[in-house]
């Protein structure tokens, strides 16, 4: 290395030693500079509704509950019964906000600074379907004062630290009446109300949810193996509840399946092991008989004392979530109901807000809360799209996004990527050797077309290649739609142990092959063979500010200037709920060698150096952030949604050495939203921090993978 390239390189370090250092001790985030202008000016509605609070002080008590509780539910039914029986009383009509834990607020002092209650709490038992009581012995206790006049400050405007415990405290309140939380914002604070969606199991008889799960009926054949494997992973964990005996419904949880069926099941029936089996038992001890002995058992209770219990003596018990993974059938009824327009979403959020009915609960009277009825108007900018700058030999080299969203059409890459030497492998049984050549080909005949050199030559065997030969660039391995670990086997495998870029397709794509699909395909594999496919007008005039580098966990880092569309990423470990990333940047005295600087900022400079030719000017990073009513943060919307209700991006200003205005990191970053490499859309949030999501922690990476888009 040039003496003068060490210098340079020094005098970077020691830059980033001194802004990291200072930083990270005491982080004073930026003041907005002024309000954005570019655009066309709009407004819009969001699911926000500006709240307002009365109260001025608070009063914290804590709570003592004896004996030891570990349920949350539990804790607050105690506090629950406790209110119920002295609110009128002995706590003079006040009515208190408990979090569920060792903390409870009032609007005012209650009339004692320390009291203790005997309270009985009735239980019903899910087993036995019977009632117990229990006594617990609460303690209340004075703590402190909680002042909302900083809370009230900091919502007129004034520069002053956010005050959590005022803000947690009044959340606490909002749960004891709603699922939702207050946001601080330039308006106020506000309510933000969503819609959400998930899957629950239809509480359905168990043979009737088996039948749905295997697609057929099961009433009068045994169950092969592979269907008895798929139905035991569906049903473990899924709570039942009896059928057989009228009234009495114990509910159990499942734990697994038999693998025999009813009819050849036998137990112990007392400790001299006199064995009976379940068709008899049930027969002699419940006069029931079994219809479906050819099915296996539902296995209940514990390992050392497992139950038997005939499917269908068994019902689902009803609002239970559904967590494990859906098929595309139930994946695209749920997309149906969830993927609501915005015209129908505001409807639903609103029938919301008039069946909670906010102002009339005794909640919010108590602490002088008051929550508007009307969806919040807010003021926004419509941007321009950003020309996009193709390579100069296609038909068309510049493209304007409409709405989002362009085509490849009469265009090629910017920077095509080189394939000479590749290879197809096949791991599904359903693609025959022929299909897999067409297939292959049409990816080929994709990848070229997009302005990529790759080798026509036909698919060779990896086993075929020896050490004589050139070196494999590129494996396109044909996976099963249904592969388990096998494509994370593979890719570890590759890009760890080989140093081998691959690109996995599943057979599904294979059988149907469309032309977006493989233009998408060949748009990956460009990337990962170090090329680029497309760039920003304004960066080949270098009009935009320099490199692009998150910080989230995992680090990825721009490695192209002024194109802005390439980017290496790194992964470091984390200390469990560090929110600092600790191998950011760091440097420490070496008892040889002086002062050394390393880890993650330093590695994806000197490549950024090594591919650029020069070093950066401006560093930019990217990560989430907090809202703020004066700190510089916005909200951006910067793609089309394909169906549904598109969701902004929130994205706050930590650190700015640059000065930014607001027009220029705004449209920045939804600019660079443009250049995502997957695909010709806009993308929801921009591309460094899109990109840190597909960079997991691996084993130590090959460098001629490493440097490339290999996560893409």
């Amino acid at each position: 290395m040039k003496e003068e390239d060490k210098d340079q390189e020094t005098g970077l370090e020691s830059q980033l030693a001194s802004c990291f250092s200072s930083s990270c001790k005491t982080l004073v985030l930026p003041s907005r500079p002024g309000y954005g202008k570019l655009g066309t000016k709009c407004l819009v509605k969001a699911n926000h509704f500006l709240a307002d609070i009365s109260v001025s002080d608070l009063s914290q008590y804590d709570v003592v509950i004896t004996p030891e509780v570990n349920s949350r539910k539990t804790r607050k039914s105690i506090i629950a019964e406790l209110v119920k029986l002295h609110r009128n009383t002995e706590m003079e009509k006040r009515l208190p906000a408990y979090d569920g834990s060792k903390t409870l607020y009032t609007s005012g002092q209650l009339p004692f600074t320390q009291k203790t209650f005997d309270i009985l709490l009735s239980e019903e038992d899910e087993r036995t379907c019977s009632t117990r009581e229990r006594k617990f012995e609460v303690q209340i206790k004075f703590a402190a004062h909680v002042s909302m006049h900083q809370l009230h400050e900091l919502l007129s405007g004034k520069k002053v630290d956010t005050p959590h415990e005022a803000l947690n405290v009044i959340n606490i309140v909002l749960k004891e009446f709603a699922s939702h939380r207050l946001l601080r914002s330039q308006m106020g604070l506000s309510l933000n109300v969503d819609m959400s969606s998930t899957a629950f199991i239809e509480p359905l008889p168990v043979i009737d949810f088996v039948a749905q799960v295997l697609g057929k009926h099961v009433h009068l054949t045994p169950l092969p193996d592979a269907e008895r494997i798929k139905t035991k992973k569906a049903l473990r964990g899924v709570k039942v509840e009896i059928t057989y005996r009228g009234s009495v419904r114990r509910k159990y949880k499942i734990t697994g399946l038999t693998s025999q069926p009813t009819r050849e099941l036998i137990f112990p029936l007392d400790k001299q092991m006199n064995m009976q089996s379940v068709i008899d038992y049930f027969q002699e001890k419940y006069e029931y008989t079994i219809m479906y002995p050819h099915l296996p058992c539902l296995q209940v209770g514990s390992k050392e004392k497992l139950n038997y219990l005939p499917m269908e003596v068994c019902k689902i018990v009803g609002g239970q979530r559904y967590s494990k993974g859906l098929n595309e059938k139930q994946i695209t009824s749920l997309l149906k109901v969830s993927c609501q327009r915005p015209h129908g979403r505001e409807g639903e959020i609103l029938q919301t807000i008039h069946q909670n009915d906010y102002n009339c609960n005794p909640y919010a009277k108590e602490f002088g809360i008051s929550i508007d009825n009307k969806l919040a108007s807010v003021e926004a900018r419509v941007f321009p799209a950003p020309w996009l700058k193709y390579h100069d030999t296609g038909r068309e080299n510049k493209i304007l996004p409409q709405i989002g969203q362009w085509n490849m059409n009469n265009k090629k890459v910017i920077n095509g990527g080189k394939v000479t030497n590749w290879a197809c492998i096949n791991f599904s049984r359903n693609v025959q050797e022929k299909l897999a050549n067409a297939f292959c080909q049409n990816l080929v005949q994709a990848c070229q077309i997009s302005g990529m050199e790759f080798s026509q030559e036909p698919v060779i065997p990896v086993y075929s290649f020896s050490k004589t030969r050139h070196e494999l660039e590129l494996l396109i391995a044909i996976l099963p739609d249904r592969n388990g670990s096998l494509y994370g086997d593979l890719k570890k495998i590759c890009e760890t142990d080989l140093g081998l870029i691959s690109q996995c397709c599943l057979t599904k794509y294979v059988f149907k092959i469309g032309r977006q699909y493989l233009e998408n395909i060949a748009f990956k594999i460009n990337v990962k063979m170090g090329g680029r496919n497309i760039v920003l007008m304004d960066a080949m005039s270098s009009k935009i500010p320099l490199d692009v580098c998150p910080s989230i966990a995992a680090v990825v880092a721009s490695q192209d200037w002024p194109g802005v569309s390439k980017y290496a990423g790194l992964v470091s470990a984390q200390t469990p709920s560090e929110e600092h990333i600790q191998d950011l940047f760091k440097c420490w005295n070496d008892p040889q060698h002086g002062t050394v600087y390393g880890s993650m900022i330093r590695e994806l400079l000197l490549s950024f150096k090594k591919e650029a030719g020069k070093k950066p000017h401006r560093i930019i990073f990217y990560r989430d952030g907090i809202c703020h009513p004066t700190d510089f943060d916005f909200y951006l919307c910067s793609h089309a949604g394909i169906q549904g209700t598109s969701r902004a991006a929130h994205y706050h200003v930590i650190w700015d050495d640059n000065n930014f205005s607001a027009d220029e990191i705004q449209s920045l970053t939804n600019n660079l939203c443009y250049t995502y490499a997957r695909c010709t859309r806009s993308v929801s949030v921009v591309p460094p921090v899109t990109n840190i999501e597909s960079v997991r922690p691996l084993p130590a990476l090959k460098e001629k993978v490493k440097k490339v888009m290999f996560y893409c």
